[in-house]
């Protein structure tokens, strides 16, 4: 129900100066605490997908996500079997990695990620890998990654998932 309410606000701040006073009042570290510490799924689905939400309808949001710990969540929560976290998750990580900021705050994303996106991969709802193959390319954006990816084998992967199709 507070997440529903949520949504409103975030939907119908329009001024930055109301966007400005929700971000001071620390509602980027309220979402990311939800997600760390939240093993109930159907309030961990709609936190997430009001994360989708705040970035979808304003770009302002990504950058202070982008700052935040709400990537290393992102990461962890890719760990989890259930498939709706798996979806989310990514689809956060391909919107917030394809931001041109992002580029300044791969750095706090863990040297693991390339390891965790080409693991979904070999997942097999179409979600999943579309998702995946997205935060891949936006990885290859820099020369290190690209090469972290060749090494990590996702080429091969990508490869079949073209022959497959």
């Amino acid at each position: 129900f507070s997440l529903d309410i949520l949504k409103k606000a975030l939907k119908d701040t329009p001024n930055h100066m109301e966007r400005e006073f929700l971000i001071e009042s620390n509602i980027i570290e309220s979402i990311t605490h939800l997600l760390n510490n939240n093993r109930d799924f159907p309030l961990l689905h709609e936190t997430l997908r009001l994360l989708l939400n705040m970035i979808d309808k304003k770009e302002f949001y990504i950058t202070e996500f982008l700052k935040s710990e709400t990537i290393e969540t992102l990461l962890h929560l890719l760990e989890y079997k259930d498939l709706e976290t798996k979806q989310l998750s990514l689809q956060l990580m391909a919107s917030f990695l394809s931001h041109p900021e992002a580029r300044q705050y791969i750095p706090r994303i863990p040297n693991d990620f390339i390891d965790t996106f080409t693991g979904c991969l070999s997942h097999n709802n179409v979600k999943v890998l579309d998702h995946a193959i997205w935060c891949l390319t936006s990885c290859a954006d820099n020369e290190d990654d690209r090469r972290k990816i060749r090494l990590n084998g996702a080429l091969p992967l990508l490869l079949s998932l073209l022959e497959n199709k």
